[in-house]
């Protein structure tokens, strides 16, 4: 679906993303009564022990930044949305390292470092945690673990999904056609080191590239945008500097002193979480 990213194509895309982003904040919001321990090591608070470092884990959204900047949406406050997503999981990003990033499927369909959040599960219960175990929980052929944690299955499919939907060519989606819900399952098996996994749902293999080359994407992908970036500095960056300042006044509706940092475009706003997030608004009229 990326190889055309039509009006259609982009709020499909956004949607999986709002749904994996909210997925992801659910997972990590434990109970009052009883917090499940899985969301207790997702957020890296699980119960203290001497055989795991507790840090919390999360997975990469990939090149959704890069990919849903050619999207086409029909309305502005999808372009909102898109935003706000980008930025929950931006500052995810930063407080998960590169050993505990999980579902990094666009890389590789080995279970990776999922393993490590389900080993440190099995330690607190009881369960068994061979090598040879954990990658069967992960795909539920092994049912003890979802059996007592079913939210890690539903939590592993929307990731899939958002994923599945951003990376795979047109010939692998599922064709139109009337669906019934009970065809969205989602059928995982393992197949071993080397192979992964294989997902079954909409009566076929779902199968999407494996790009091994996603760093060297983003790499470039940066330095596209620093090239943008160091364009608008030059001679047209300097006269719109030049007569925005002179044209606008630093009122109290002006986003420079409200937010007390330099806001030369419409685009800087933007940029600005707390100019999107936190309600300045109220205070800014116009």
């Amino acid at each position: 679906m990326h190889h055309a990213f039509g009006v259609s194509s982009g709020p499909v895309i956004l949607s999986l993303a709002c749904m994996a982003a909210i997925a992801d904040s659910v997972i990590r919001t434990a109970a009052c009564d009883v917090p499940s321990l899985f969301c207790l090591h997702m957020n890296g608070q699980g119960p203290p022990t001497f055989r795991f470092r507790l840090q919390p884990f999360g997975f990469d959204i990939g090149l959704f930044a890069e990919y849903s900047a050619f999207m086409k949406f029909s309305a502005p406050d999808l372009c909102t949305t898109r935003t706000r997503v980008l930025d929950y999981f931006y500052a995810q990003r930063l407080t998960v390292e590169n050993p505990n990033l999980i579902f990094d499927w666009e890389r590789s369909l080995e279970p990776g470092n999922f393993t490590k959040v389900i080993d440190q599960l099995c330690w607190d219960v009881g369960f068994p945690n061979t090598p040879q175990l954990l990658p069967r929980y992960i795909s539920c052929e092994d049912p003890i673990i979802n059996e007592n944690y079913p939210e890690i299955a539903y939590y592993r499919d929307i990731i899939f999904y958002f994923k599945f939907m951003m990376l795979a060519p047109h010939d692998a989606l599922p064709e139109p056609k009337a669906w019934m819900p009970i065809d969205a399952k989602l059928v995982w098996k393992y197949n071993g080191v080397g192979t992964g996994y294989s997902i079954h749902g909409f009566n076929q293999t779902l199968k999407f590239t494996v790009d091994d080359k996603l760093d060297e994407k983003k790499e470039l992908a940066a330095k596209a945008k620093d090239t943008i970036n160091t364009a608008k500095t030059g001679v047209t960056g300097f006269l719109s500097k030049l007569f925005s300042s002179r044209i606008r006044g630093r009122g109290s509706t002006d986003a420079s002193a409200i937010l007390g940092q330099k806001i030369d475009d419409e685009e800087g706003q933007w940029a600005c979480p707390f100019f999107c997030f936190v309600g300045v608004r109220k205070s800014v009229r116009g």
